[in-house]
């Protein structure tokens, strides 16, 4: 029954066909070619084609490795300047900030009546003890001869009172004499020690008096650079909190870097370096000192760079110092191509239009490449684009890179301390 019908729609779309043709509104022709394209070549499916990569051919590069090192300009050695003195008012000042000033210069001086008046006062105390000495010295002479008397008035009666011929009372009397006199004369001589003391005390007090009045004029200590002046006109000179001077000695200027622990071992004494400065030409300066402590907190080592007298510079200036760690030269290919796994560096070549995997010994990097010790020669093409989507072995369509590879000198950054 079912074929049947089959046939019946069959024969009558044959009918419709044929009528169509005959009235002359189909084209048996163009049905043909329409059935010609369709069953074309280019509408077959058609096998995929391997993946195309940007490849690049190991060229050698000189490579300068360098290392940043950031922070402020500083002071080599700064002096401190602060009175020795309390309780004195600042009566002159006679230096600014960014002077410079040389070793013993005056740099303020302190009001010093009362001090004057100290000194009258303990001059009156001196004057007054050495008159109280010469009275020592009268009370001891006049002391020393009635002892004599004494004595020999004594000496005289002892036999006369063993014969008899003197009483007992009077040789008590004499020997009383005698007691007083030595007594008087070490009254007198205490007397004078006291007035010695006295005058020993009020000198030592002068003394202290004329250094507190030396020191009411405040000197340069060294040779330098005024970096800051906390003291004023009026103001009461204290020893206590800022300082009344800050003195870069001889106006040497360093810059004080941060480094990484893991950088830390790449930067030693003397070696060369460039200081930039924002708005400024660079500076030539040398490290002086790598600190042997690393911050346990932050894990930064500081380094101290000299730069040396610039009074142009201002302390407390940011500042990047460009220290040239090593130089090399040898094979170098993108960062870009280098992958890394618990075994190492890698990168992808392409051999025979094949996906390799070759290890590699690395060196020094430059400006986004990477110097390869061994692994690699000029002839093999690297895949320029690191990546986990190609695997060993799978077949992939090299294409050269627009831009060679040339040899070019560049230099190595790390990223920035801190």
């Amino acid at each position: 029954m079912k074929a049947k019908w089959i046939g019946l729609v069959l024969l009558i779309v044959a009918g419709i066909v044929g009528a169509l043709w005959g009235t002359g509104h189909i084209d048996l022709k163009a049905v043909a070619g329409f059935q010609n394209k369709f069953n074309s070549p280019a509408n077959k499916t058609v096998a995929p084609q391997p993946p195309a990569v940007s490849v690049i051919r190991p060229a050698n590069r000189k490579f300068v490795e360098t290392l940043r090192v950031n922070g402020s300009l500083v002071a080599r050695e700064e002096v401190l300047v602060a009175p020795q003195i309390e309780s004195q008012r600042i009566s002159e000042l006679h230096v600014e900030a960014g002077d410079l000033v040389k070793q013993g210069q005056l740099l303020a001086r302190l009001a010093n009546e009362n001090l004057d008046t100290l000194v009258a006062q303990i001059d009156a105390t001196i004057q007054r003890t050495e008159a109280g000495m010469e009275r020592a010295q009268s009370s001891i002479m006049r002391a020393e001869g009635q002892l004599k008397e004494a004595a020999a008035a004594l000496k005289r009666a002892k036999p006369l009172s063993r014969s008899g011929y003197l009483a007992d009372s009077v040789l008590d009397q004499r020997q009383a004499n005698a007691t007083s006199a030595r007594a008087a004369l070490a009254i007198a001589r205490g007397d004078l020690n006291l007035a010695a003391s006295e005058k020993a005390e009020a000198q030592a007090k002068r003394r202290e008096i004329h250094w507190r009045r030396s020191r009411a004029e405040i000197r340069a200590p060294v040779a330098g650079l005024i970096l800051s002046r906390s003291a004023k006109l009026g103001a009461i000179a204290t020893a206590v909190g800022e300082p009344m001077f800050r003195i870069a000695k001889a106006g040497e200027i360093e810059l004080e870097g941060e480094v990484t622990s893991e950088q830390l071992h790449r930067v030693a004494p003397d070696q060369d370096v460039k200081v930039v400065l924002t708005g400024r030409p660079s500076v030539r300066a040398s490290v002086r000192m790598v600190k042997p402590r690393v911050d346990p907190e932050t894990r930064l080592g500081h380094v101290r760079i000299f730069i040396g007298q610039a009074t142009e510079l201002r302390v407390g200036t940011y500042a990047t110092g460009i220290i040239e760690t090593a130089t090399a030269e040898g094979l170098a290919i993108p960062a870009s191509s280098i992958m890394r796994d618990i075994d190492g560096p890698y990168v992808q070549i392409v051999r025979k239009n094949k996906v390799r995997i070759r290890r590699l010994t690395t060196g020094l990097i430059s400006a986004g490449y990477i110097q390869v010790k061994a692994g690699l020669s000029k002839d093999d093409q690297v895949i320029t684009k690191a990546g986990t989507f190609l695997g060993d072995g799978e077949p992939v369509t090299p294409v050269e890179a627009d831009t060679p590879n040339q040899d070019t000198n560049a230099s190595a950054t790390y990223p920035k301390a801190g």
